[in-house]
């Protein structure tokens, strides 16, 4: 797809820099170079093909070219505030702008697997990475990495996943345009960025909350793992389990994985 297209379908959206590549190995690499050049608030980076993306915990996200949507949209504290307590909500606002324009656009019943994944019935359709970078003790900005398997072509065979996945088009049952998809997102992204220190956010985040209200395990990285309900999320956008009559654990992001209870081996 020819860098024109991509322009047209964002020139409405207050971006910073924008830089467009045919194959990158990770868009937020790069965009964090820029950051450390001093990039304005809100530049875009846009891979058609990602081969050494990564999600959390060292995973890796590659990304199909022709076939999903890789990008990296720098986010710096002072052009929109970003505090100590809000800095953990950055990955669930990626997740809130990726499920609500699913939701706006294409009446898909997406929903944010916390603390970082998009999910289209019950599998995964887009990954969220946030990373703060500082200056001593200074916070510099965040770069937000969003990938999204948009075409049938980006979704990996199922002996690579450790989570089934899906496409946006297969679940809604007709093409979907790349550009058309990113400018939804990012205008939610820009939206919602605006919003990050707000009550609101963090409720529109809890109430598009995969498994909320349902039984789940918690895979730690140590290898064990915690069973319990999904209550709701801390002002942080920590996670609160309910791990038993009257007992409740907060689980920060970066130390969990989330599973389904049904997903738990028999014994």
């Amino acid at each position: 797809m020819q860098k024109k297209q991509w322009q047209t379908a964002l020139k409405n959206l207050p971006l910073g820099q924008q830089h467009y590549f045919a194959q990158v190995g990770s868009t937020n690499d790069i965009a964090a170079k820029l950051l450390d050049a001093d990039a304005p608030h809100l530049s875009l980076v846009l891979a058609d093909e990602q081969v050494k993306g990564r999600g959390r915990n060292g995973r890796s996200w590659t990304t199909t070219g022709g076939a999903a949507l890789a990008f990296s949209v720098i986010l710096l504290p002072k052009d929109d505030p970003i505090t100590a307590q809000t800095l953990g909500r950055v990955s669930g606002l990626g997740g809130i702008a990726v499920c609500l324009a699913l939701q706006k656009h294409y009446s898909l019943p997406a929903a944010v697997k916390w603390p970082n994944d998009v999910l289209l019935n019950g599998k995964k359709v887009a990954g969220v990475l946030a990373e703060a970078h500082w200056r001593a003790d200074r916070l510099q900005g965040v770069v937000l990495g969003i990938g999204i398997n948009v075409l049938p072509a980006s979704v990996p065979p199922a002996r690579d996943l450790n989570f089934p996945a899906t496409s946006v088009a297969a679940e809604y049952g007709a093409t979907v345009s790349r550009p058309e998809l990113l400018a939804h997102v990012l205008t939610e992204v820009i939206n919602w960025y605006s919003l990050l220190n707000s009550d609101n956010l963090l409720k529109t985040w809890e109430a598009n909350l995969a498994f909320r209200g349902e039984q789940v395990y918690l895979d730690a990285r140590d290898g064990t793992h915690v069973e319990g309900r999904v209550l709701g999320l801390n002002p942080d956008g920590s996670l609160r389990l309910g791990t038993g009559p009257g007992e409740t654990h907060t689980f920060r992001i970066g130390e969990i994985r989330l599973r389904a209870s049904i997903n738990l081996p028999v014994s």
